[in-house]
């Protein structure tokens, strides 16, 4: 007797159903790439683990030593490399709050290793001044508006940040081609970041056309007349509050309490 054996059709299962052999071809190749990194670091982390240390320094991405006492760290020089005393010493170097941005770098030196802690060195906030201010807006506003305060840590992305809102600040007050830039001065003895802030101010803009949207029973002729809004008035935050609080004050005076000017 022949039996009639059928032979089934080739599905895929799971995720991989429906995936042409072209994708099966990258991720097969994908998995045996991951295999192949993951084997490479356990060679490297094998190779050192356990051999002794030569030498080990607090370094900047320069290769240059970073200046000041270092805290006694769990690695210890003639001592096996060992991983867990090695995160530790990343979290003592971290918690004295001297650094930032730490990676360890491992190289052989002899039949032995040299351990560098590349670090970035913190600075803290020390004198901020501002140069070629036009008023308004005052240096007191300008220097609150960067906020880079006495004592806190010193930041590039900060300082970027206070940049940005004093550039703000200057628009409204109607300058509009304002430029502004910085320059820093470290102290590695105090480890305090002096910031010096410049301001080419440009010309400041003039009110031109004015519209008004106006819910109010009296002309728009009136409300103009009343904010004394005039063409080539100085456009500063405090014209446009006196305007806004006149109009308020003529509204409220005609019996209308709840007024509102913006």
């Amino acid at each position: 007797m022949r039996i009639p054996w059928k032979i089934p059709p080739v599905r895929a299962f799971g995720r991989f159903q429906g995936l042409p052999c072209a994708g099966l071809a990258v991720l097969g190749a994908m998995v045996c790439a991951w295999l192949m990194t993951a084997g490479n670091l356990c060679a490297q982390e094998q190779g050192v683990e356990g051999r002794r240390v030569a030498e080990i320094r607090v370094v900047a991405a320069s290769g240059q030593s970073i200046p000041g006492k270092e805290p006694e760290l769990p690695l210890q020089v003639n001592q096996p490399f060992d991983f867990a005393t090695e995160r530790e010493s990343l979290r003592i170097l971290y918690r004295t709050g001297n650094f930032s941005d730490i990676r360890v770098a491992v190289a052989p030196e002899g039949d032995a290793l040299r351990v560098d802690f590349i670090a970035k060195r913190n600075y803290y906030n020390n004198v901020v001044r501002i140069a070629g201010l036009k008023e308004p807006p005052t240096e007191p506003a300008a220097l609150a508006a960067l906020r880079l305060n006495l004592g806190e840590p010193f930041r590039e992305s900060s300082l970027r940040e206070a940049l940005d809102r004093l550039q703000d600040l200057l628009t409204s007050e109607g300058l509009y081609q304002a430029r502004v830039t910085s320059t820093v001065a470290a102290h590695d003895d105090t480890r305090q970041m002096d910031v010096m802030v410049t301001v080419d101010p440009g010309p400041r803009a003039r009110v031109g056309d004015v519209s008004i949207k106006n819910h109010t029973p009296y002309p728009d002729a009136a409300i103009l007349r009343r904010s004394k809004l005039t063409q080539k008035t100085d456009i500063t935050s405090a014209q446009f509050t006196r305007a806004t609080q006149r109009l308020k004050k003529y509204l409220v005076n005609q019996g209308y309490l709840g007024a509102e000017a913006l």
